[in-house]
């Protein structure tokens, strides 16, 4: 997908970038079931969603990672839901 021999060190990096998402994953499903977890979950995303995009546009949008790009912002609108109920609950 990005072009990068796996077994170099960029591979590496690649394979722990990887490992986690996984994690980010796994943080987003455990949400999904735990009301506790939300907060936590909602900093872990906002900082990988809006981590990546500010990346990407640092770099200048390349083509090849285009396609991520789009779907990261698409994400940014069921991330503000949470972001907005997590709040409203955090201030009650």
């Amino acid at each position: 997908m990005y072009g990068v021999d796996g077994s170099g060190p960029l591979g590496v990096i690649l394979i722990h970038r990887g490992v986690l998402f996984l994690a980010v994953a796994c943080v987003s499903v455990l949400a999904a079931f735990n009301a506790d977890a939300r907060i936590a979950a909602m900093l872990v995303m906002s900082i990988s969603v809006l981590g990546f995009l500010i990346a990407y546009a640092i770099v200048r949008a390349p083509k090849r990672l285009r396609t991520i790009a789009i779907i990261d912002a698409i994400a940014l609108i069921p991330l503000a839901i949470v972001g907005n109920d997590v709040w409203a609950r955090l201030s009650a």
